[in-house]
């Protein structure tokens, strides 16, 4: 089974995980970067999930999150 991990921004590791395949891998990927908090909604934070290769990292997949909701009302 292949080993995954999701990063953030310059590097920072939020979750390694094992998928069977890449769809599922993109899948888990997506379900954890939600629960991943963002600074602002300005913030040019992308995501990325890298496939294990041996003993690499290879990037295997790349997006931007959408911007989080606003949570208060503007004044």
């Amino acid at each position: 089974m292949p080993s995954f991990r999701l990063l953030a921004g310059k590097g920072t590791v939020i979750e390694t995980f094992d998928a069977d395949d890449e769809a599922e891998a993109i899948e888990c990927a997506r379900r954890l970067s939600l629960e991943f908090p963002r600074r602002s909604p300005l913030d040019d934070q992308w995501l990325r999930l890298e496939r294990r290769n041996g003993h690499r990292w290879e990037l295997f997949f790349a997006w931007r999150p959408p911007a989080p909701e606003a949570t208060e009302e503007p004044q």
